[in-house]
């Protein structure tokens, strides 16, 4: 394919014979996780320009929100939003 980039540190092994996977520090996890939850950022195209996959990036998504990254520094356009008020058993006035 044109374009595609190929991780080639996969198929090297380490001295016991198990292949290597990179290990991406914390502090790398947060600032991806962090750009990804701005108001209109694509995690495809954060997760291309950082040779990662994107379904790592939805990984460390989770991981951040769940706390294991410290505490969560949300941007302001990636605020929760409150759900409004539902009135599940009453049938209302009248």
């Amino acid at each position: 394919m044109v374009g595609t980039k190929v991780d080639k540190s996969w198929g090297e092994r380490a001295a016991d014979g198990a292949y290597k996977r990179p290990n991406f520090p914390t502090e790398a996890k947060r600032r991806l996780v962090e750009q990804s939850l701005e108001r209109g950022a694509s995690v495809a195209l954060i997760a291309r320009n950082n040779d990662i996959n994107a379904n790592l990036l939805f990984k460390w998504r989770r991981l951040y929100l769940a706390g294991e990254y410290g505490l969560t520094t949300l941007p302001e356009s990636a605020q929760p939003k409150q759900e409004p008020e539902r009135f599940c058993c009453s049938k209302g006035p009248g």
